[in-house]
């Protein structure tokens, strides 16, 4: 869990809460779609970053008809958080004073390691390599609304009784990720947080 505090309307800060948890795939064909949704949305982001990078219009990208939907097949929700990833990302850089157009996308350190260690040390050079991936194409960020009755894209969902025959020693929590086109992934959410309960 990870506790911080966030500025509210007025400019006084308020607390939010974070949960950590290990997610367990029970079907191995849900973790497989969930990676290519990361993959595809982790594109996403890049590609929306360069876009607002050249000036284009966010509303434009991120509509139904937009590039991020259809070249990316994600629903018009995972697109505009794929933009705002984006464009916090942006505002980050120029506050920064750092050149925008210079940002690696796995991390500029992990990225010159690879370059030290590829004939170094092949072994860490492997192990950093699959870090980097996971870092570039590892993404997944969807936010809740309340009128539409929370979160649309990746909602926690208890229920009495256990998926696929999954054991739940502590409760029956879960991952509902949409997939997209009425389709949904499930994952099991482990977790030791004691006041769990009261958060949900």
């Amino acid at each position: 869990m990870r506790r911080g505090r966030k500025k509210g309307n007025k400019g006084e800060p308020k607390p939010y809460t974070g949960l950590e948890a290990l997610l367990v795939f029970p079907d191995h064909g849900d973790y497989v779609a969930t990676l290519d949704l990361m993959r595809r949305f982790s594109s996403a982001v890049r590609y929306g970053y360069n876009r607002l990078l050249e000036g284009e219009d966010r509303k434009a990208l991120k509509r139904e008809s937009g590039p991020l939907c259809t070249l990316f097949h994600l629903n018009t929700r995972y697109a505009d958080d794929a933009l705002l990833k984006a464009e916090a990302l942006l505002t980050s850089q120029r506050e920064l004073r750092e050149n925008p157009r210079k940002v690696v996308f796995g991390g500029r350190k992990l990225l010159a390691d690879l370059a030290r260690l590829k004939k170094a040390n092949l072994p860490l050079y492997e192990s950093r390599k699959r870090e980097w991936r996971e870092r570039r194409k590892g993404t997944l960020y969807a936010r809740g609304d309340r009128s539409k009755g929370g979160n649309l894209n990746l909602r926690l969902v208890v229920r009495e009784r256990s998926l696929f025959g999954a054991p739940t020693p502590q409760m029956n929590l879960w991952l509902q990720i949409n997939l997209g086109e009425k389709r949904y992934a499930w994952a099991l959410v482990k977790t030791s947080h004691p006041r769990l309960q009261a958060l949900l």
